[in-house]
């Protein structure tokens, strides 16, 4: 759908009940991570994904050679790059 104030979360809880509203995704608002308690999370008609920008021609590769860099790192027991932090949420 969209990113930042032009679009809002509002129409997804509006939809009526979760179990008959049509599904809803690609919804980003205005707080980024999502608050752990936002009601977005409770809704089952919606599919909530990490924001994504700035394709590149290059991003395919640069995908592998950071996969394949983990993968060494894991089997010899090394820190990975690029871990997800939960806590902060990205």
């Amino acid at each position: 759908m969209g990113s930042g104030t032009g679009i809002t979360p509002e129409p997804a809880r509006q939809g009526g009940d979760h179990h008959t509203a049509p599904p809803i995704a690609g919804i980003t608002g205005t707080q980024e991570p999502l608050p752990e308690d936002h009601p977005l999370w409770r809704l089952e008609n919606v599919i909530i994904t990490p924001h994504t920008a700035g394709g590149s021609p290059n991003r395919d590769g640069r995908i592998v050679k950071l996969f394949c860099e983990n993968l060494r790192r894991y089997l010899a027991g090394e820190e990975l790059l690029s871990v997800i932090d939960k806590r902060k949420g990205y």
